[in-house]
């Protein structure tokens, strides 16, 4: 099928060549201290303290406080929370350990508790200690706010069935979903005092995060510590994983914004999970069937038992299943060829190792659509640069089975040639980016226009765009004589048709000579065996004009 591929005008403050490089980083967002009611061992009275001490655990990047927001049976004040807010801002250091501050919202009698990200003011119901009212088990209003505040996100806390509302129970909602980005598989253990990394969670909370995907949430799975004594790291090695550039505060809530984040029980595991160039956590709309990529490994060199993928169909109310295992091994590729045209599915992983530990990792919603198009073109532009060399950009938002590129170029608009090819990306779901010289531009307005190829040899054209190249004079700069022979240095601004005359002092043409030049400078040899010495003229036609240059022999 003859497929035409789109021009849309969009602008991008960043544009990407290729696909993101992600690294790993491993902590926590669920933690207490003496400013509410942590401290229990009476050795973090002060968030500085919490992080000081983070800081030497083991395998460990980042690590959120969220206090709890209230006064009821903690200490919860906008004097501590200002405090929490001042001390973090002091302890992080970007590139060496993230520090993060939140809340944690809300009572277990009245509805389970949310973990609060990316918001400066303190929430809550208690005189004294809100700045933004919302009243005590009010989750409604609280879902509507968190999804409001630009950049905030929140998860929840060991999650119970009645728990948010009902989220669990009721149907779907897209406010709620918009503000909730995880939920905790694992929490806890609370009150551990172990500081040798073998306490870990005895309970998962599974059931409930299958609960959420098969109503149609967007959300991933978590690792809490709930740390109320000064355990920071070292109670468990479960930790929630994010994938991030790079190790800065913008860059974890980024990514927990974004879902790259997986609850590992073991706190080296690296799990890197794709469809083509989309990690988890993404939602995607695609041509044909996806093919899943997984690849495994464990710093302490930690065999794999085994890699299960699971999918559902959001909205279906049906409990995800597994599409298919692998055993002792650390990468997995799987095609589900089953995805029928104009379907939606999830795809999540649960990674098991040697020793027990377990992994779940976020998923990656995807859209099969066989309509979308090859490519989607965001821009493409010619500009005229020095020594009339014309430079074309072009940036496609998406590209599938796009196999190369034709630079087509015409000085009249209507009568094209090739004058180059560039390879295209394949598959891609991100900016690509790609650039070409036309070196050897003709003077006036050059026409440009790309011609796509499908891997099936199916081709597009784009729209036209142009580049102005300014004419000069050609110009004749010197000569030189040898026997039966004249050599002139000739510099033209473009690829043009000449004839040089020789033409002596009384008119009559000597020799004459046909040449194509080339932008810059050219030699033209002539040929003459009898060459009286003289005043002679040379005579230059183009379709630029004629230049005319005496000389003497």
């Amino acid at each position: 099928m003859r497929r035409i591929f789109t021009f849309i005008t969009l602008f991008f403050t960043i544009s990407f060549v290729n696909a993101q490089t992600y690294n790993f980083y491993f902590g926590n967002l669920h933690a207490h201290t003496g400013y509410s009611d942590g401290n229990d061992d009476g050795n973090s009275a002060t968030a500085a303290l919490a992080y000081t001490y983070a800081k030497s655990s083991l395998n460990f990047h980042f690590l959120g406080i969220s206090e709890h927001n209230h006064n009821e049976s903690t200490a919860m004040s906008l004097v501590n929370w200002t405090k929490l807010k001042n001390e973090t801002a002091a302890a992080n250091q970007d590139g060496t350990f993230v520090c993060m501050y939140g809340m944690e919202w809300g009572t277990l009698s009245t509805g389970g508790h949310f973990l609060i990200y990316e918001f400066d003011s303190l929430i809550g119901w208690n005189p004294g200690a809100y700045q933004i009212l919302v009243a005590k088990g009010d989750y409604t209003s609280l879902y509507q706010i968190i999804k409001n505040k630009t950049g905030s996100f929140a998860t929840l806390a060991h999650p119970e069935s009645t728990d948010f509302d009902g989220i669990f129970s009721n149907a779907y909602n897209s406010v709620w979903d918009d503000a909730v980005v995880g939920m905790a598989m694992l929490s806890g253990p609370a009150f551990s005092t172990n500081t040798t990394y073998s306490n870990p969670s005895t309970s998962t909370f599974n059931s409930r995060y299958t609960d959420l995907l098969k109503k149609g949430y967007k959300v991933g799975p978590t690792i809490d510590h709930d740390n109320h004594n000064t355990t920071f790291g070292r109670t468990t090695q479960g930790r929630t994983v994010v994938l991030a550039t790079s190790l800065t505060k913008a860059n974890i809530a980024d990514a927990y914004r974004n879902m790259r984040f997986y609850a590992s029980e073991d706190y080296n595991l690296k799990v890197s999970y794709t469809i083509g160039t989309k990690q988890m956590g993404s939602t995607t709309t695609q041509a044909g069937t996806p093919t899943i990529s997984v690849s495994v490994s464990d710093d302490d060199g930690e065999a794999v038992s085994s890699i299960a993928l699971l999918s559902g169909v959001p909205g279906s109310g049906s409990t995800p299943t597994t599409l298919t295992t692998v055993n002792n091994s650390n990468t997995l590729t799987y095609t589900h060829t089953g995805l029928a045209n104009n379907t939606t599915r999830y795809y999540y992983l649960l990674v098991t190792q040697a020793d027990g530990h377990r992994a779940w990792t976020s998923p990656i919603w995807y859209t099969r659509d066989d309509a979308v198009l090859p490519i989607t073109l965001s821009s493409f532009t010619a500009n005229a640069n020095r020594n009339n060399t014309v430079q074309l950009k072009w940036v496609t938002a998406s590209e599938y089975n796009n196999d190369r590129f034709e630079i087509e170029h015409s000085t009249d608009g209507s009568n094209f040639s090739l004058i180059g090819t560039v390879k295209g990306k394949l598959k891609s779901t991100e900016l690509s980016e790609y650039t070409f010289n036309h070196e050897q531009a003709n003077a006036g307005i050059n026409y440009y226009r790309l011609k796509q190829i499908d891997v099936d040899g199916t081709s597009t054209y784009s729209d036209l765009v142009a580049a102005s190249l300014k004419s000069k004079e050609i110009t004749i700069n010197n000569y030189a004589l040898r026997d039966g022979q004249i050599s002139f240095a000739i510099e033209t601004p473009s690829i043009v048709d000449a004839q040089l005359q020789i033409i002596d002092i009384t008119g009559k043409v000597i020799a004459t000579e046909n040449k194509k030049l080339q932008v810059g400078i050219n030699t033209f040899d002539m040929y003459v065996t009898e060459l009286s010495t003289g005043i002679y003229t040379a005579m230059l036609k183009t379709t630029l004009g004629t230049l005319s240059y005496k000389f003497k022999k």
